[in-house]
């Protein structure tokens, strides 16, 4: 069974916990449909409410005047998760009983999709290069945090804190020990590691970098089926991709565990450049065409539409049902017609944040809905409408629909796809888009091709 998106996400920063199999967990603050959840989570532990049997101690939400832990004397463990006041209130209490002290911030604090490790410039600028938010504000908000990272200020990172003390530092209390695919990250043993919590819902997994040197791996965790399959079905994409000509392009990957319940994916990480939307769209046109001619060929139309026809039967809100109709009608009758569509092997997610300029060259990740075959200009597609779909409020929609035309054309010029076929398969693209229930934006670019 799945665990509890919203719980899951919640308390996604559990992997940097020291807790080993044996350890006696007591948790305090916590309501009891989470500590519902932390009994599974903690299944190599064991919950106890007694203080007396204690070495692992959570708190969360917890005022420092409590007096719990002088009650607690074989404690070996405590994490305090909160305010940052009230957390820093907690270390200056217990700095001097504990050999290891690590804080992190969770960013942003009202809904984290970070959490970074505090304390030294360098693995916090590494930490925080993993948040790649879509809105302006956040984007302004997290240069300025990274600018002053850069010099040493992380006050203003510290709304919401994590902070895990250590009694005894040695080897039995590592980050993530007992987490999956702990030994495929080769973080140090301080906890030096920061971590991408993404979003509550039953594709979330969280991605693990080990920071300070020079990163070379990242770790991708999925607990929940959806998340397994996600990882799997990327693991064979990337192993597909490492056979080809785009392999410089593309994520190798370092390690697999896969468990009862859990598939932890360790492949190769790469820190992206500062570089221009221009540069980056020159390279994804260039990467793009090079992707075409993978497992290139045509199929029928019907094959393609069937998964989708009792979804394009269906009313949509909204749209104008006759031109939706009318727009279904010319489909059909390229099904009756046996049209040909031409396809390739697709990376599925090919949004902008997926793609980076490195110092190796440009880099394509994410490749979870990656697919041996599918419709000819889909990546192109999604590429140019993604950031308006998912990111800006109110986009455009004949600037939307031109970029993506522009970036097709440039496409299709190299991969020898007619020019005059781009508004067909664009339909068709948006058609299926709108089936799968995607961002609104889809629906309304459908009705505008129909005008």
């Amino acid at each position: 069974m799945d665990p509890d998106p919203e719980l899951d996400y919640r308390f996604g920063w559990r992997w940097l916990l020291p807790v080993t199999a044996g350890d006696k967990v007591l948790l305090l603050g916590f309501s009891d449909g989470e500590l519902i959840f932390w009994r599974r989570i903690l299944a190599e532990a064991s919950i106890t409410t007694d203080p007396g049997a204690a070495t692992v101690l959570l708190l969360k939400d917890l005022s420092p005047d409590h007096r719990i832990v002088q009650a607690c004397p074989r404690l070996d463990v405590l994490c305090a998760i909160g305010p940052g006041s009230m957390v820093a209130a907690w270390r200056r209490r217990l700095a001097g009983r504990f050999a290891r002290i690590s804080d992190f911030a969770l960013l942003p604090a009202d809904r984290p999709r970070v959490v970074v490790p505090l304390g030294e410039s360098g693995p916090l600028v590494q930490g925080l290069g993993l948040h790649r938010p879509g809105r302006r504000t956040a984007r302004l908000a997290l240069a300025i945090g990274t600018l002053l990272a850069r010099f040493g200020v992380d006050r203003p990172l510290r709304t919401r804190t994590l902070c895990i003390l250590i009694r005894v530092a040695d080897e039995r209390r590592q980050a993530g020990l007992w987490q999956a695919g702990r030994h495929l990250c080769n973080g140090d043993a301080g906890g030096r590691y920061a971590l991408y919590l993404g979003t509550p819902d039953a594709h979330r997994k969280t991605v693990v970098l080990p920071v300070g040197g020079r990163p070379e791996c990242i770790l991708k965790i999925g607990e929940s089926i959806k998340a397994r399959e996600a990882l799997h079905n990327e693991m064979t994409a990337l192993q597909t991709m490492s056979r080809t000509s785009l392999a410089p392009s593309v994520p190798r990957i370092l390690g697999a565990d896969i468990g009862d319940g859990f598939i932890a994916l360790s492949q190769e990480y790469r820190a992206r450049k500062a570089a221009m939307q221009s540069a980056i769209r020159t390279k994804a046109v260039e990467f793009l065409i090079a992707l075409a001619r993978i497992d290139a060929g045509q199929r029928p139309a019907g094959e393609i539409l069937a998964p989708y026809r009792h979804r394009l039967d269906d009313p949509v809100d909204g749209i104008d049902q006759q031109k939706y109709a009318a727009r279904r009608k010319f489909l059909d009758g390229a099904v009756d017609s046996d049209v040909m569509i031409a396809g390739s092997r697709s990376h599925g997610d090919f949004a902008p944040w997926n793609c980076a300029l490195t110092d190796q060259g440009f880099f394509v990740y994410d490749w979870e809905d990656s697919c041996d075959w599918d419709v000819a200009l889909g990546d192109a597609f999604f590429f140019a409408t993604a950031a308006a779909a998912y990111v800006q409020r109110r986009p455009d929609l004949e600037r939307v629909e031109n970029a993506a035309f522009s970036l097709a054309r440039n496409v299709a010029e190299g991969t020898g796809l007619e020019r005059d076929k781009i508004r067909f398969y664009w339909n068709l693209w948006l058609l299926r888009m709108v089936a799968k229930k995607d961002a609104p934006l889809y629906r309304q670019l459908l009705e505008n091709a129909m005008n």
